[in-house]
């Protein structure tokens, strides 16, 4: 059972966590294969915790902060977080479906394999993320950092990307097709065409 307060190094593995909680903080904890399925969270902090093989659906994660945590293998269905901080985490061979990011800081973070197909993603920092060749086709990805992600042979066709800050990526190996992009976005693409924007 999760009170609030500090925990280091505890080993939750297996444990339900089904109810409200707020301001505990965990530093590398063990959540590997618990159960936090509808429970939710809120101004809470998990520090170089391991979630392997955790189910985490229908859970409600509200300004909280994961810091250097493992989500590998995880069950992530209708998963909420809402401005958290997700810095330097994996996401590496989770099971994600339905998932919702509002806001927050997911730089550094490694979400290969995700789908972010038609998902709706404001207000996001994912400077310097991992997505591999990940599909964002008719996705709403609007006033997103973007910049030094991995995003080669990344799908964006259709998407919004207006208002998304995309330098430092390898727009010649992205397709584009049919996105739309404001006129920051038209110069980034124009820059990795060897054009440059003249007013």
């Amino acid at each position: 059972m999760l009170e609030l307060g500090e925990y280091e190094r505890e080993d939750f593995s297996g444990e339900r966590f089904d109810g409200d909680y707020t301001g505990v903080k965990c530093t590398g904890c063990r959540f590997d294969a618990a159960d936090l399925s509808d429970g939710h969270f809120h101004a809470c902090r998990f520090s170089d915790c391991t979630f392997g093989a955790a189910k985490l659906g229908g859970t409600r994660f509200s300004d909280c902060a994961f810091l250097n945590c493992k989500f590998r293998f995880a069950e992530l269905f209708a998963t909420d977080f809402i401005t958290c901080k997700m810095t330097g985490s994996s996401f590496l061979d989770a099971q994600i479906t339905c998932l919702t990011i509002d806001g927050g800081d997911w730089s550094y973070t490694e979400l290969r394999g995700i789908d972010f197909a038609r998902m709706r993603l404001e207000n996001i920092d994912f400077e310097g993320a991992d997505f591999g060749p990940a599909s964002f086709r008719k996705a709403v990805v609007r006033d997103c950092n973007l910049t030094n992600a991995n995003l080669s042979c990344a799908d964006f066709s259709g998407a919004d990307l207006r208002g998304t800050a995309l330098s430092g990526t390898d727009i010649l190996s992205m397709n584009l097709k049919g996105a739309k992009v404001d006129l920051e976005g038209c110069v980034v693409i124009a820059s990795a065409l060897g054009a440059q924007y003249t007013p």
